[in-house]
This record gives C-alpha cells, sequence and structure tokens, in this order.
C-alpha cells in the first residue's frame, strides 16, 4: 500500500514588497541615512501604495517601519486603507482602524504589524491596495513614517 503522509513542513517561500511613505513635500524629512514622511501635528498624513502581484496567494505579514519621535506608553495613529481591481470603485473594500505603538523608544528603528488594517476583505492577485496614515484629533503621533513591508506567498 502507497504512503499517504503528508507533509506540512513544506510550504511556499515567501517573497516581499516595500512601499516608502508618500506625502507631501512640507512632511518629507531626513534623519541621518533615513527619508520619510514626518506625522506630528493633526492632519498630517504618510501614505503607501502596493500593486499586489500576480503570484498572490495569501497574506503573510504586512508591517509598518516608522521612527518615534517621542517616548510614550501608547502612541496612536489612524490608518485608512482601500484595495480594489483597476476600473472598479476605489472604495470596493475600505477598512478604517485606530491603531497604536506600546512603549515607543526615542529614535528607535520601530516595526509595527498592521495586517489586521486589511482584513475586512482578501488580498487579491491584480488589486492595488492605498493606505493612509494620519494624525487625527485626538492621536498622539509623532514619528518618521519610512515606509511598510507586505510580506506574501
Amino acid at each position: 500500500m502507497p504512503d499517504r503522509t503528508v507533509d506540512n513542513t513544506k510550504q511556499l517561500p515567501t517573497k516581499e514588497i516595500w512601499a516608502d511613505a508618500l506625502g507631501l513635500d512640507a512632511y518629507f524629512v531626513t534623519y541621518g541615512a533615513w527619508a520619510g514622511i514626518l506625522v506630528d501635528t493633526d492632519t498630517d498624513a504618510a501614505l503607501l501604495k502596493f500593486a499586489i502581484p500576480h503570484d498572490f496567494k495569501e497574506l503573510v505579514s504586512l508591517d509598518l517601519w516608522l521612527i518615534p519621535y517621542v517616548v510614550l506608553a501608547s502612541m496612536s495613529f489612524y490608518v485608512a486603507a482601500n484595495w480594489a481591481f483597476p476600473g472598479t470603485s476605489d472604495q470596493t473594500n475600505l477598512e478604517n482602524n485606530w491603531h497604536a505603538v506600546e512603549n515607543t523608544v526615542f529614535h528607535q528603528l520601530t516595526k509595527v504589524d498592521i495586517r489586521n488594517c486589511v482584513d475586512a476583505f482578501p488580498l487579491q492577485p491584480g488589486q492595488l491596495l492605498g493606505m493612509s496614515f494620519t494624525r487625527n484629533v485626538g492621536n498622539n503621533i509623532d514619528a518618521l513614517i519610512l515606509g511598510a513591508k507586505l510580506r506574501y506567498r
């Protein structure tokens, strides 16, 4: 009788895409060798855009990279995400979240898991994903937003 054992250790390798933070020239800041968008006052915004690749099967991780300019027990900001296929409404998939980074360290390169900001509907190959990171009234983010890394299978 043939061996019907399933080997679950064989997984597809992961791939990564990086998106630099975009924003108005007034918010573009360099700090040493780092460059990004400074979000430190109400209505400031950093933006990201990803084209979901044709070989995308599943989202493994989505991490925002930033450098805090203050030490806070909890740094909060607002995330809006939209994703859709070209030729469809830009509001096809929409998700808004308050997000917090716990125990920030001044000028420490920080990775923030933002995967929950795109979990309302599945990402699909060929879609465009846009995200904004803002400081609204009631938020206290004070950080240089560098960009984000999307890891997928």
